[in-house]
This record gives C-alpha cells, sequence and structure tokens, in this order.
C-alpha cells in the first residue's frame, strides 16, 4: 500500500502548516530574538511561543525571490505530505535599518530541540537509517520538480525523542529554486542529486514522482498566483507555473524510472 505521508511533525507543527497554507501573510507582531550565520543572514524572531527563521535577513541585489520560493516550496510539501517546516510571508514595514530586507518568510521550527544531521546521525539505528533513506527519495523527487540547488546535509534537520522512537527530519532552505534556476518555459533543468550518506529507496522516489504527477494544476496556479507581488513578480510566477506543470511530467524520465 502506497505510503501517504513522508511527515513526522508533531500534531502542533501540523496545526500551524494547516493555518499556515491556507494563507499567504502574517500580520502577527514578531519580536527580533538575534542573527544566525549562513548566506541570508536569517533573523531568529518569536511571536509569543511560536520560534521562527526569518529570511532574508539582509537586503539582496541579485533579484532571488527568496521569501517566495520558501513559501511556494513549503505549501507544495504541505499537499503531498513532504517534511518541510510551515512558512508564511511577513512583511516588516519600515525599517531603519536600510540593510534589512523587509519582505520576508518566516520558516517556523520544526523542533523543539533540532539537531543537524551531523550531529544526530550518529545515534540512529538501523530502523532509523531506512526512514531516512525512504524520505530522503521522496525528498529527491520533490527537489527535481522544483529545481532545488545548493543541497547539503546543513539542510535536514533531525529529531529524536528517544532511541526507541521514531526520527523526525525537515528540510529547510528553498531560497535557491524554481526562478533562481529557470530562465525560459520548459526549461531544462535537470535531477537533484542524493546529499545524505543513505541509499536511495525507489519505491519512495516512486511513490512521490507519481504523486507530484497528479499534482492538481489549478492548486499549483492558487498556489503561486496568490504571492504579492512584492515577493514574487508576475513575469516569474508565469515562469514558475509554466515549470511546475511541465517538469512534474518529466520526472519519472530524469531519474531512470520508466
Amino acid at each position: 500500500m502506497p505510503r501517504e505521508s513522508f511527515r513526522a511533525f508533531s500534531p502542533e507543527v501540523e496545526t500551524l502548516a494547516q493555518a499556515w497554507s491556507e494563507n499567504t501573510m502574517t500580520a502577527d507582531p514578531w519580536k527580533h530574538e538575534g542573527y544566525f550565520l549562513g548566506e541570508s543572514v536569517a533573523v531568529k524572531m518569536s511571536s509569543g511561543s511560536l520560534l521562527g527563521v526569518v529570511k532574508p535577513g539582509r537586503k539582496k541585489f541579485d533579484k532571488i525571490c527568496r521569501a517566495a520560493h520558501e513559501k511556494i516550496a513549503a505549501d507544495l510539501a504541505f499537499e503531498l505530505r513532504l517534511p518541510i517546516p510551515p512558512v508564511i510571508l511577513l512583511d516588516l514595514g519600515e525599517l531603519k535599518d536600510i540593510n534589512r530586507e523587509r519582505y520576508v518568510a518566516v520558516s517556523a521550527f520544526p523542533f523543539a530541540q533540532p539537531s543537524s544531521w551531523a550531529q544526530a546521525s550518529p545515534t540512529f539505528s538501523d530502523d532509523h537509517r531506512a526512514e531516512t533513506s525512504q524520505v530522503m527519495s521522496a525528498m529527491l523527487g520533490f527537489e527535481t520538480w522544483v529545481s532545488c540547488g545548493d543541497r547539503k546535509e546543513a539542510h535536514v534537520l533531525a529529531y529524536l525523542p528517544a532511541p526507541d522512537q521514531p526520527l523526525q527530519l525537515a528540510f529547510i532552505d528553498y531560497a535557491f529554486s524554481m526562478s533562481q534556476v529557470w530562465k525560459t518555459e520548459n526549461d531544462p533543468a535537470g535531477r537533484t542529486g542524493p546529499y545524505l550518506p543513505v541509499q536511495r529507496d525507489d519505491n519512495s522516489l516512486r511513490i512521490m514522482i507519481d504523486r507530484i504527477g497528479q499534482f492538481d494544476d489549478g492548486k499549483i496556479e492558487t498556489i503561486v498566483n496568490r504571492i504579492p507581488a512584492e515577493y514574487l513578480p508576475t513575469a516569474k510566477k508565469t515562469l514558475i507555473i509554466a515549470n511546475l506543470n511541465s517538469r512534474k511530467q518529466r520526472l519519472h524520465m530524469l531519474f531512470g524510472l520508466q
């Protein structure tokens, strides 16, 4: 029987994901809690008890629609039952620091105590590694669909409540994807390569690319078109929709799973 979900988030995170998948923007107040290292200089922010990673923290001038890509990827993943944390867009308003970005995305913390793959993996059992193989393989299909580049172990978070408990994984950072890669409709971008030291599970990969192939065209248009123009210009919306629709039919070929 085909696996229904590759997510293992808590009920609280799933409730948030449902709410954020139905909305584009948050009007909740967010408090600055500090910076993270990295290309986007992400900001740690809080809204009540909720913690989020806000990106980009610093204004960029390369016209890459980072926040929009993060939101679209999270909303597509929610529909596909893939473990990307919930994301919502936030307009920070006029800022005193002219180097900070106003139009950002908030990615919710998926776990109370997330660890990097490198930190967590030495404690994994054979069952945990088998689970990772299935989830990673499903994610390869998705990340190839959205042409996500710059993938590495640091983009996978893990949480193991106890050695005998199920492993929880979260995949993050989809800024460099979609319109950052695609220059034309029917873009020839190839497949994303594996980046975790686990074996590819073709059954899980096939389940996901079959599911992507059946993704409703109208739902894709809704997810992309509702992004405000400040985050994603109309021309890039058109480009993203066209490539998501054309690429979802090419995934079997790209992975040699005809």
